[in-house]
């Protein structure tokens, strides 16, 4: 009897080991929050600015503007990325990568505004119809080693002038 007990014993405890590593795993903490701060646009020429809340440096980042279909980027440049030095390179499907090669790092952020930690400034042109469109960015932040960063990325949700005018009547 004590050896069936035992047995028991033993497998309730790895189900419960086995459920703790999963949930582990999915409660990962998250180092950087991410997105899209604006969208300002002036005819078809547009300005994406893209912002990082981190609590850890960041020595690296590679975003995808997603959908790839709406912008034609031409440049990245400015924001914290520029000031410490970061080279910064852009295609025109929307992908967006900053390193520096002198192993300068984005610092901690300072504070959770997020107009105080804008990376970047992306220009281009519009391609499509932006209205109530939903744009995210794929995103790959990674450490002085190389490690990568768990990031939360928040979803952009574009509202023209008008639409702005009208929620707030």
């Amino acid at each position: 009897m004590n050896k069936i007990i035992f047995k028991s014993l033993l497998n309730l405890f790895i189900v419960i080991s086995l459920l703790g590593a999963v949930n582990n795993d999915i409660m990962e903490k998250i180092n950087a929050e991410v997105g899209i701060a604006s969208i300002n646009e002036k005819g078809d020429n547009i300005i994406i600015d893209i912002y990082s809340i981190n609590q850890v440096p960041i020595a690296g980042v590679q975003f995808e503007i997603e959908p790839n279909d709406l912008f034609k980027i031409d440049s990245i440049s400015g924001g914290i990325c520029s000031e410490i030095g970061f080279s910064l390179y852009s295609n025109e499907k929307g992908v967006l990568l900053g390193f520096s090669l002198q192993a300068n790092e984005i610092p901690k952020s300072a504070n959770h505004n997020i107009n105080d930690n804008i990376l970047f400034s992306a220009y281009g042109k519009k391609i499509k119809k932006l209205e109530n469109q939903r744009i995210t960015l794929k995103t790959t932040l990674a450490g002085k080693k190389g490690n990568k960063i768990n990031v939360k990325v928040n979803e952009y949700v574009y509202k023209t002038i008008e639409d702005n005018n009208l929620q707030s009547k």
